[in-house]
């Protein structure tokens, strides 16, 4: 390396949540076991970008509030609406995992994938609801030197 250069590095991870779809027991594609552990795991997912879009709210509300002056004079439901919350990274190994993507410090793009099938309506409604939350997250990277 020569004196002065600078060096970028970066992590690339490929999630595959395929195969979380609902367990039929008339044709299980997997395993009840595994069924349940992949729901779990998107719940979690879920959870964690729920709690990253309320502390998303709470600084924007908190900068506003500080921008318009009113910092001092907040009243007491303001303040309750305005408390953060630890995200729940631990509760699952995925997201555990997964923090690096969603803990704010990265560039994610996350790929979902529908079915045009009739029989996957429900399914597909729920993929794009929550591609639309994952959407809101906004990730602000840091360049550390």
């Amino acid at each position: 390396m020569i004196q002065g250069e600078t060096v970028s590095s970066g992590k690339l991870q490929l999630w595959d949540m395929a195969g979380n779809e609902r367990y039929n027991s008339s044709q299980p594609m997997l395993s009840r076991q595994e069924s349940v552990y992949l729901n779990f795991a998107q719940s979690s997912l879920l959870n964690v970008v729920s709690t990253r879009l309320q502390n998303q709210t709470c600084d924007e509300q908190s900068i506003s509030h500080k921008e318009e002056g009113k910092a001092a004079s907040i009243d007491q439901n303001t303040s309750k609406k305005m408390k953060k919350h630890k995200v729940p990274y631990r509760s699952c190994k995925l997201t555990r995992l997964m923090q690096s993507a969603l803990g704010g410090d990265s560039r994610t793009l996350a790929i979902l994938t529908t079915s045009p099938s009739n029989i996957s309506f429900e399914d597909t409604c729920y993929t794009v609801r929550f591609g639309d939350r994952l959407r809101q997250v906004k990730n602000h990277r840091i360049v550390k030197s």
